[in-house]
């Protein structure tokens, strides 16, 4: 099962770790851009070309996904929410922690209290899917 965890630049180390703790649970991360995100994220630092090409590759790294893991922070993040509606286009399941937003109430997102319940509960489905498999 492949994961892809949306969350706050700001976020990247705590979504390292849980990239770990997914791979404990036989969970394959796919979301590439907590492990390049280093310091403090320089938008101005970027071309259009640039943006577009980040954008792409985290698009790419959802459409493989099995679920979607938001990791919603008061902090902001706008892109996880972007990042979360595609997931539901592509009819991925989303996994969301956090601060609700509207889009949290929508058809194909389970809410949980905290991260531990949502790796709990992604550690099930692969679980179950491992045995049908």
């Amino acid at each position: 099962m492949r994961v892809y965890v949306a969350s706050p630049y700001t976020n990247a180390s705590g979504v390292r770790d849980v990239h770990v703790r997914l791979v404990e649970k036989g969970i394959t991360p796919t979301s590439a851009w907590a492990e390049a995100a280093t310091g403090r994220e320089r938008l101005s630092a970027f071309f259009a070309s640039e943006f577009r090409a980040l954008a792409e590759a985290n698009d790419r790294a959802l459409r493989v996904s099995d679920a979607v893991l938001v990791w919603s922070l008061p902090e902001g993040g706008g892109e996880m929410y972007a990042e979360a509606r595609f997931a539901l286009v592509l009819e991925i399941p989303v996994y969301w922690v956090g601060r609700p937003i509207l889009s949290a109430y929508r058809r194909g997102v389970r809410l949980f209290d905290d991260i531990d319940a949502a790796i709990a509960a992604l550690s099930e489905k692969a679980h179950a899917r491992a045995v049908t498999s």
